[in-house]
């Protein structure tokens, strides 16, 4: 399938850049890489998860094998973390094929340590929920700080395929400031409009990037 675009370990094909145009579900290629771009800039007390590596943390058979291979990752050291959360518990599929298809929906847990929280932003009414609860569970052994969860007030989603890019906008929204209320942060700035908005604007980096990449080459 036709490449478009490598950005640092994120490969991007045709097939994952046209899921941008709605009404189509954003995949984890998508989100990975627009979480590798947030963090190409700012503060390193904020770490972006990728999808595949938040994934594993929830599902790992053994959770006493985490720690020992996020050692790099300094989670202890992080004021504030953000882990894309999808429905698939289907760990034979995500090994074999690399991506996480089989899911139908995302959302975001956030671990703020000034509150010592893990907040869960999810688009859908908590569809989420005990995926999200599952995960604070194993973060909550790694960043040493055993942080309450919170259900956080969320922008609701207008459509069965937003989901992902609400992540997206979410992330955006609370990278801004990590000593901030992200919850209000997150109920200023997002919206349907500014998700919609997102689609486009990542549409664009990623043609920016292109042309970059082709002056480079």
């Amino acid at each position: 399938m036709e490449r478009v675009l490598s950005y640092g370990d994120v490969l991007l094909r045709r097939r994952d850049v046209e899921l941008l145009h709605p009404p189509n579900f954003i995949n984890d290629h998508i989100i990975d890489f627009f979480f590798s771009y947030l963090s190409s800039s700012g503060s390193s007390d904020v770490l972006l998860v990728s999808p595949s590596t938040s994934f594993w943390i929830t599902n790992c058979a053994d959770a006493r094998d985490l720690a020992p291979a996020l050692a790099a990752l300094n989670l202890r050291d992080r004021q504030m973390l953000l882990l894309p959360i999808n429905d698939s518990a289907d760990v034979e599929y995500r090994s074999s094929h690399g991506n996480l298809e089989r899911g139908s929906h995302w959302s975001l847990l956030v671990f703020h340590r000034p509150s010592n929280s893990c907040l869960h932003f999810d688009s859908l009414d908590g569809a989420n929920d005990r995926y999200a609860r599952s995960l604070h569970a194993r973060v909550s052994e790694l960043v040493g700080s055993k942080p309450r969860f919170v259900s956080a007030a969320t922008p609701q989603q207008e459509n069965g395929h937003d989901c992902g890019a609400y992540v997206m906008a979410i992330a955006a929204a609370v990278k801004k400031g990590f000593e901030s209320d992200v919850e209000e942060i997150v109920k200023r700035e997002v919206s349907s409009e500014s998700v919609r908005r997102l689609r486009a604007s990542t549409l664009d980096l990623i043609d920016s990037l292109c042309r970059e990449e082709a002056i480079k080459t």
